[in-house]
């Protein structure tokens, strides 16, 4: 069984920000580009996985949700979004 951990584009305003689990939403500059995402998985031999699991944060969702809706990935399953893999919150 193989596992591809795939992070998110940068977060709005992140730039040298510890965001830990604040909500921060994905610019619209900053979209995930779920077809150059998928044909670097090819090149890695990696084929659609069995699960997409990811955190519920909207930008991890928002990708998880590029990466099943992307015209180049048929057979993706729909992500699952797990509070387990929701960012750690590390106080002030």
């Amino acid at each position: 069984m193989d596992i591809a951990l795939i992070r998110h584009p940068e977060p709005q305003g992140a730039a040298g920000l510890c965001y830990g689990s604040s909500d921060i939403a994905l610019p619209p500059d900053r979209s995930p580009d779920a077809a150059a995402l998928h044909a670097k998985l090819a090149r890695l031999g990696l084929a659609a996985p069995a699960r997409l699991v990811s955190s519920p944060l909207q930008r991890c969702a928002r990708m998880a949700r590029a990466l099943a809706g992307a015209a180049a990935a048929p057979g993706y399953p729909a992500p699952e979004f797990a509070e387990a893999l929701r960012e750690r919150h590390f106080g002030n």
